[in-house]
């Protein structure tokens, strides 16, 4: 059980950075007080996805928002090839900046691989697991239900290596009206449910991402892997799937769920990708609960 909690407004966010091993500089951001719940995001987002989540939680949670290397208000990295041990490592530095002992840790997209690491590696800091749209690896074989990504990166890596500045050039100046179309038509989401906005607001990110960090750890994403060691995380776990997501298909989520020891699921019917955004109350309500009944009392 935590500390009591000193209920409080909902008031901006504390920044903070720390430094890692490497020399980059780490930002992150701070909410609240309370127990603590670390919130990690996917590949080139800086908290799009938890905008609904943050101002329901944070009166009764001490909640960080750790901004990747090379992401948000965080610096390009010092290390020529961003993996996901990198991510871990600075996870654990923000936590000892913080005299953080053990939190709850949420993922969603690719963070749920960094939250599945860190629980691996630092079964002594992880409370809890909210694991949210990710997998447990190999995530570009699963994109759109077909192996078409895997191909098509050693093209990419090809181009960004070979062609730096070209690449740049087209990345900074892709058209943002033309990604939200795109998400459209692949079905990443659920246009009735998901707001214009809150894709321009993770397109505009993505743009200010160097390709150079991008396409490292798209190919993390392809060739890290958690399931040799799923059955030895043995944390309370909350897997969150979409129905309809077609980056990581709910079948990953059952197995995911089935595989872990102390795992429980849920299905969020007509969402995709970014479940947290399009049926926030669902998804918010599922973890409270979980939080209260299975990680810590906080009301």
């Amino acid at each position: 059980m935590g500390e009591k909690v000193k209920r409080r407004g909902k008031e901006g966010p504390r920044n903070e950075t720390v430094r890692a091993r490497d020399g980059t500089t780490l930002f992150y951001e701070a909410f609240g007080e309370g127990d603590p719940l670390i919130l990690l995001d996917g590949l080139a987002c800086h908290g799009f996805i938890w905008k609904r989540l943050i101002p329901y939680f944070q009166d009764r949670f001490r909640i960080l928002h750790p901004h990747y290397r090379g992401h948000g208000r965080s610096s390009r990295p010092r290390t020529p090839q961003t993996r996901i041990m990198h991510l871990v490592e600075d996870l654990v530095l923000v936590m000892e900046k913080e005299g953080i002992r053990q939190a709850v840790i949420g993922g969603h997209s690719m963070g749920v691989e960094v939250a599945l690491e860190l629980a691996h590696l630092r079964d002594d800091l992880v409370r809890g697991l909210v694991l949210i749209n990710g997998g447990y690896g190999r995530l570009l074989s699963t994109f759109q239900d077909t192996d078409l990504a895997v191909h098509l990166l050693p093209l990419i890596k090809h181009l960004e290596r070979n062609y730096p500045d070209a690449v740049r050039f087209a990345w900074k100046n892709f058209p943002i009206s033309f990604g939200y179309k795109m998400a459209l038509r692949l079905r990443q989401i659920n246009p009735i449910l998901a707001r214009k906005q809150d894709l321009y607001v993770y397109l505009r990110h993505l743009q200010r991402v160097e390709p150079s960090v991008f396409v490292s750890l798209l190919e993390e994403m392809q060739y890290h892997d958690t399931t040799r060691f799923l059955e030895e995380v043995k944390v309370p776990s909350l897997v969150i799937a979409g129905e309809h997501d077609l980056f990581t298909p709910v079948q990953l989520a059952r197995t995911m769920a089935r595989t872990l020891p102390e795992a429980e699921l849920l299905v969020v019917r007509g969402a995709t990708h970014i479940a947290p955004l399009e049926i926030p109350e669902l998804v918010n309500l599922a973890i409270e609960k979980f939080l209260i009944e299975r990680c810590w009392i906080a009301d």
